[in-house]
């Protein structure tokens, strides 16, 4: 696996990140998700953490509690 983990945090391989980086581009090419929940989900796939399906669903689809992003 090209991941490593340290305190359970991940290190994305650069490989992962241009995955992720071509699924926004892809994200953003559809006019049915909206820009901020295309930029909470890029930002929480990019923490470093496997996200939950519930807290990929809440980026997506809810807004981020106030002063959160």
């Amino acid at each position: 696996m090209d991941m490593a983990n340290e305190n359970d945090h991940i290190i994305a391989s650069p490989t992962v990140l241009q995955v992720i980086e071509q699924f926004v581009v892809a994200m953003r090419a559809d006019p049915g998700i909206a820009d901020d929940a295309i930029a909470r989900l890029d930002n929480l796939l990019r923490k470093g953490i496997v996200p939950k399906p519930d807290v990929i669903n809440a980026a997506l689809f809810e807004p981020p509690p106030e002063g959160h992003t």
